[in-house]
């Protein structure tokens, strides 16, 4: 076996000074990785918000299904993982046909709202145009009913 040399790190001349290092100094070699993580987002928990779906008509086929309505968690992008369920606030209300469809849609949940629901409301906010003018058109854009627009 032929022995181990080790030869001595010169100095790439780069400032590290102002990198996050961990505690206890660099080690040659390693990354903090603390550093490049992306923070938990925050998942609310609400069973009262989730129990209001009940008697309720579902977003997508419009049926009263007498409180078989359930609330589908939403896993879109950074809202969930392997193992975790989506944020209480990131559902829609959904019978159980609507909401086996939706769960088991193998283009994901995204392509299957944006069918089934985004594509009718959009419809349906052209056909209330149709019939009433911007004004309708003013009071079934979703944008403008947010809280934060309120004037």
């Amino acid at each position: 076996m032929l022995p181990r040399t080790t030869a001595k790190r010169q100095s790439s001349g780069i400032d590290t000074s102002a990198l996050p290092f961990p505690k206890g100094g660099r080690k040659p070699g390693r990354i903090d990785k603390s550093a490049l993580a992306f923070g938990e987002p925050e998942r609310i928990r609400d069973r009262a918000y989730l129990d209001s779906s009940n008697g309720r008509a579902c977003e997508c086929c419009g049926q009263l299904w007498n409180g078989a309505v359930v609330a589908a968690h939403v896993s879109i992008e950074q809202s969930a993982g392997m193992g975790l369920k989506a944020s209480d606030d990131l559902t829609l209300d959904l019978c159980h046909t609507c909401h086996s469809d939706f769960d088991n849609d193998p283009r994901g949940h995204a392509v299957w709202i944006a069918e089934n629901i985004v594509m009718k409301w959009l419809r349906h906010r052209y056909r209330a145009w149709c019939r009433g003018g911007e004004r309708a058109r003013r009071t079934l854009n979703a944008r403008a009913a947010m809280p934060e627009n309120d004037r």
